[in-house]
C-alpha cells in the first residue's frame, strides 16, 4: 500500500488520468440489485434519524472525495483495497452481532474497534507518501456507509 501512495503521489503530479475507470473498483461503486438504501438499512438496524443524517452527510463527504481522483489508478487501486478490507471486516466482526441480535451499541464498538480502527492504522503505516487522499476515521466511516447504500452491506438481518 506504501508504494501505491508514493505512485498516486507521481500520477497526481504529473496528471496522468486514466482513460476509463477501473473494473475494479465499480464492483463496490455499482448498486446491487433490489438495494434498499442508506436511510433505510440503518433504520432497520436501529439507527435513529440524527444518526442516519450524519451517516449521510459522511457518505456524501466520502463521495466527493472519491470523485476527485476517480481518474488515477492509484487512487482507485487504494479505494478498491480499502472497500474489500471494511467488507470484509464488517462481515467478519460485526454482522454476527447483528444476526445475533446484540445491542447498537455493542454493534457500534465492534465497527470501530474492528473496522474502522485497523483500517486507519494501516493507512497511517503506510501512508506516509499521502498527500492527496489524507483519509480520516470519517473518510473511512464515509466508505463504510457508502459500501451500505450500494447494498454490500447490510445492517440488519434480512434473511431472516
Amino acid at each position: 500500500m506504501a508504494s501505491w501512495f508514493r505512485k498516486l503521489k507521481e500520477e497526481i503530479d504529473h496528471d496522468d488520468k486514466l482513460q476509463k475507470k477501473m473494473a475494479d473498483i465499480m464492483r463496490y461503486r455499482t448498486k446491487l440489485p433490489h438495494t434498499l438504501g442508506l436511510k433505510r438499512k440503518l433504520q432497520d438496524g436501529g439507527y435513529n434519524k440524527t444518526a442516519i443524517d450524519k451517516a449521510c452527510r459522511l457518505k456524501q463527504g466520502y463521495a466527493k472525495k472519491a470523485t476527485k481522483y476517480q481518474y488515477y489508478e492509484m487512487a482507485n487501486r487504494i479505494d478498491d483495497y480499502l472497500f474489500a478490507i471494511l467488507s470484509n471486516r464488517f462481515d467478519d466482526y460485526v454482522y454476527p452481532l447483528i444476526v445475533n441480535q446484540r445491542p447498537l451499541a455493542d454493534i457500534k464498538q465492534a465497527v470501530s474497534e474492528q473496522v474502522i480502527i485497523p483500517v486507519m492504522k494501516e493507512l497511517n503505516e503506510n501512508g506516509e507518501d499521502d498527500i492527496y487522499l489524507c483519509y480520516t476515521t470519517d473518510d473511512i466511516l464515509g466508505m463504510l456507509y457508502y459500501l451500505t447504500g450500494n447494498c454490500h452491506i447490510n445492517w440488519a438481518n434480512y434473511d431472516v
